[in-house]
């Protein structure tokens, strides 16, 4: 249950949600073929994180970083 204010917006936030450091992130192998190639290379979770706390970004997006 939840006591809301009918007068004011109500703001849920998710923290701690994602999958393990040690997690590995790729395109699942059955949709990946010759004429289907992958677009990103497989990568750990906490490489991504890495990824986007760094200041390397310097404007680009972070899956830019893992394009093939």
């Amino acid at each position: 249950r939840a006591i809301t204010n009918a007068s004011t917006t109500r703001i849920s936030v998710a923290t701690f949600c994602g999958p393990s450091e040690d997690a590995f992130i790729a395109p699942a192998a059955p949709l990946v073929d010759e004429h289907h190639p992958a677009l990103y290379r497989g990568y750990e979770f906490g490489e991504f994180k890495r990824v986007i706390w760094s200041k390397e970004l310097k404007g680009k997006k972070a899956l830019d970083h893992f394009k093939i």
